[in-house]
């Protein structure tokens, strides 16, 4: 099942003895301890669960209810998360251990993921101004520093020359005033590129997506929706263009760069 259509159904299912969760970073706060206890009258424990929880926190919190002992596994390329660190160490952790990794430069060496190479950008997002809500960059601040007009004639004069020999560009921006202006400046040099974002219907996304993956649409430019779980093998230029201080999320970005695909030998990545 997926989050969106069992979070309210935890009461409804057999009590499970074992949860696995994929993309286990998409978990946040510790979900046992979203657990309000009371005595009834007869002396038996019972819980409640706090509001205010995330769809996961309900759910897992739920399932604790019932079943105090059901086990949850974690599988993630990214065991972190920037409001909370490692997910498997402070007092609120969900997880108590790394039951076993593998190394993502052990993965490339092997075969099992495309190695990713990287060139200096000739100017970079000017983030003086830039504020810090949360242990993130502000949005409005950052889109507002990365659609410097500067910036974007240089970066797509670069991008385009960088990416001359490359197929599938996938660029990341942060707002979606920013991703336009960065798309009109390529398309104003040549390249066929459209903009993604969590506005597109279900429809009109995967028609977008389709076209990329099947190589009639060279350039694809998205705010904040191409980044878990996106899976385009042919992607061979990453052009990051937006900041931000999650490694999780740096990772998740480059990593949809790392699928293997036929006649592929590296991914460059631009980062802005």
């Amino acid at each position: 099942a997926q989050i969106q259509s069992i979070h309210k159904r935890a009461h409804d299912m057999p009590v499970p003895d074992l949860v696995i969760i994929d993309e286990a970073h998409l978990v946040s706060g510790a979900p046992k301890k979203a657990l309000e206890t009371w005595e009834d009258e007869d002396g038996i424990t019972r819980y409640d669960v706090k509001n205010g929880l995330s769809r996961y926190g309900r759910f897992l919190a739920t399932i604790f209810e019932r079943n105090p002992d059901c086990k949850v596994v974690g599988l993630t390329a990214t065991p972190y998360r920037l409001d909370q660190g490692w997910l498997h160490k402070g007092n609120d952790a969900l997880f108590d251990g790394v039951a076993h990794e593998i190394k993502i430069a052990d993965l490339m060496r092997d075969g099992w993921l495309c190695p990713v190479s990287s060139k200096a950008v000739k100017q970079s997002i000017d983030l003086t101004n830039v504020r810090t809500r949360a242990g993130e960059y502000r949005e409005d601040d950052l889109a507002k520093a990365a659609s410097d007009p500067e910036l974007i004639e240089i970066s797509a004069d670069e991008i385009v020359e960088r990416g001359a020999d490359r197929g599938s560009w996938l660029v990341f921006c942060c707002g979606v005033a920013h991703a336009m202006l960065v798309c009109a400046a390529l398309h104003k040099r040549g390249i066929d590129a459209e903009v993604l974002t969590g506005a597109h219907g279900s429809t009109e996304r995967d028609s977008i997506i389709a076209r990329f993956k099947s190589g009639e649409l060279r350039c694809l430019v998205n705010v904040n929706v191409l980044t878990t779980g996106f899976d385009a093998p042919n992607v061979d230029l990453l052009v990051m263009l937006r900041a931000t201080q999650s490694p999780s999320l740096y990772v998740q970005m480059v990593g949809r760069g790392t699928r293997l695909h036929e006649g592929k030998e590296n991914c460059l990545v631009l980062d802005y």
